[in-house]
C-alpha cells in the first residue's frame, strides 16, 4: 500500500454537504455533486466573519474590474482541467472569500467542488485551521472547509490500517464533541459529516456503525444517517441486482435491509427509500411499520414523517392521513420526522402550515414544537424513543 494520509482523506468529508443526492446520481465531471431536483433540502444563510481575507482589500471599481479578471482566469484553467489553486493564490486577498463565494453560488448552487481549491489558498495564507474554517464558513456545502482540511493534514503521512482509522476516528469523535468553529454547525451535524468518513473507511456497513458506536447515542444516530446517505449509490446497485418485480417489491427489499443492517432504523431509511416517496409508498411504509415494537417502530415512523416531507409541504391536509396510523407515541413519531427539520429549510413556512392543519390541536401543538428547533440539534427527547 501506498504511503497516504488517511486522516486527510477522512476528514475531506468532515463537514459534508448537506444536501440529499438521490440513489441513483453520479457526481458530475470535475468532482462537482449534482442536486436532486425534489428532495428534502435546507437553505443556509450565509455568515461570514469579520476577516480581511473575507473582505478583501479592494471595494468599487477596483474590485469590479479585478473580479473580472479573476473570472476570466479561473474559466480557463477550468475549462482546462487544470488546478485552480494559483488562481484563488493571486486574487483571494484583493477580492476576499465573500464575494468570491457569493458569484461561485449565484452562478451555480451545486459549486461545492469548484471551491476546493479556495480553501486550500485559505490556509496556506492562514496556517490556522480553526480560522480556516472560521473563514470558509459554510460555502458552497463546506467545500472550502473540505479544501482546508485536506491541505492542512497533507503532511500528516499514514501507513493505512486499523491504527490510522483508530486515531481517525478519535480525532473526529474529539473534534464533534468540542467546541465547534461555524455558527450553526451542530454537534450532530459534525457527527453526521464524521459518518460520511466512516462509510468510506469502513470495510462493510457492520465496521462504519461501529465507528459511530463512539458517540454518545443521539450523535451515534446521526453519525449512522452519514453513513447510508454517503452508501446510498453502491447500496443502490446491490438492491437491482436483487430484482423485485414491482414498485412495491424494491420497496421491500431497501425495508428489509435497513432493518436487518441498521442500528437506526430511521438513519437508514432516510436514505435507502429515497426513491420512494409517493402516496403508496407511504401507505406500504406505514403498514411495514405497525408489526414492528419499541425502538425499531419508533424509528420506522420517524422515518416515514421525513420521507412524506416534500409530499405533505405540497399537500398539507395529507398529514392527518400520513400521520395516522398507530398510537399517540406512533403519531407524535411520524411528526418529528416530518416537523423536526434543518436550519433554514426551503419549506419552512409550508412544514408549518402543515402542522396547523392538524385536527388534534394537542399535536398541533407537539408539531409545532418540534418544528422550533433544528435537526441535528443535540437534546430532542422524542428521538430517544428511537434510539
Amino acid at each position: 500500500m501506498k504511503k497516504c494520509c488517511t486522516i486527510t482523506f477522512l476528514l475531506l468529508f468532515l463537514f459534508a454537504a448537506q444536501h440529499a443526492y438521490s440513489a441513483e446520481q453520479l457526481h458530475h465531471h470535475h468532482h462537482e455533486h449534482a442536486d436532486m431536483a425534489d428532495t428534502d433540502v435546507e437553505q443556509e444563510a450565509m455568515e461570514f466573519i469579520d476577516h480581511p481575507l473575507v473582505q478583501g482589500r479592494l471595494s468599487g471599481p477596483a474590485a469590479d474590474q479585478r473580479m473580472q479578471s479573476f473570472i476570466k482566469d479561473w474559466k480557463e484553467r477550468s475549462e482546462a482541467r487544470r488546478s485552480t489553486v494559483p488562481v484563488f493564490a493571486e486574487y483571494l486577498e484583493d477580492l476576499g472569500t465573500k464575494r468570491l463565494v457569493t458569484w461561485f453560488q449565484n452562478r451555480e448552487a451545486s459549486c461545492h467542488g469548484v471551491l476546493h481549491d479556495m480553501g486550500k489558498v485559505v490556509n496556506d495564507l492562514t496556517k490556522d485551521l480553526a480560522l480556516s474554517i472560521s473563514i470558509c464558513a459554510d460555502s458552497c456545502t463546506y467545500a472550502c472547509t473540505h479544501g482546508a482540511l485536506k491541505r492542512h493534514y497533507a503532511d500528516r503521512g499514514e501507513e493505512g490500517g486499523a491504527t490510522a482509522i483508530q486515531e481517525a476516528r478519535d480525532e473526529l469523535v474529539k473534534l464533534c464533541q468540542g467546541e465547534l468553529l461555524i455558527a450553526g454547525f451542530y454537534k450532530g451535524n459534525c457527527a453526521h459529516a464524521a459518518g460520511h468518513a466512516f462509510g468510506i473507511i469502513g470495510k462493510n456497513i457492520e465496521a462504519a456503525r461501529d465507528l459511530c458506536k463512539a458517540y454518545p447515542p443521539e450523535m451515534s444516530y446521526y453519525c449512522e444517517t452519514g453513513v447510508f446517505m454517503q452508501l446510498m449509490h453502491p447500496l443502490s446497485k446491490k438492491f437491482k441486482k436483487q430484482g423485485g418485480n414491482t414498485h412495491a417489491e424494491k420497496l421491500a427489499i431497501r425495508f428489509d435491509y435497513c432493518k436487518a443492517n441498521a442500528t437506526y432504523l430511521s438513519a437508514c431509511l432516510r436514505f435507502m427509500l429515497t426513491p420512494f416517496r409517493k402516496a403508496n409508498d407511504f401507505a406500504q411504509l406505514g403498514q411495514s411499520c405497525e408489526p414492528l415494537s419499541g425502538k425499531s417502530r419508533n424509528g420506522c415512523f420517524n422515518a416515514l414523517g421525513y420521507l412524506a416531507r416534500v409530499h405533505i409541504s405540497k399537500h398539507p391536509a395529507k398529514i392527518n392521513q400520513i400521520c395516522a396510523r398507530g398510537d399517540t407515541e406512533d403519531k407524535k413519531m411520524c411528526l418529528s420526522g416530518f416537523a423536526f427539520a434543518k436550519k433554514g429549510h426551503t419549506n419552512v413556512e409550508k412544514i408549518d402550515q402543515a402542522c396547523r392543519s392538524l385536527a388534534d390541536q394537542s399535536l398541533v401543538n407537539f408539531c409545532l414544537s418540534q418544528h422550533a428547533h433544528h435537526y441535528y440539534q443535540i437534546g430532542n427527547q422524542v428521538l430517544a424513543g428511537m434510539l
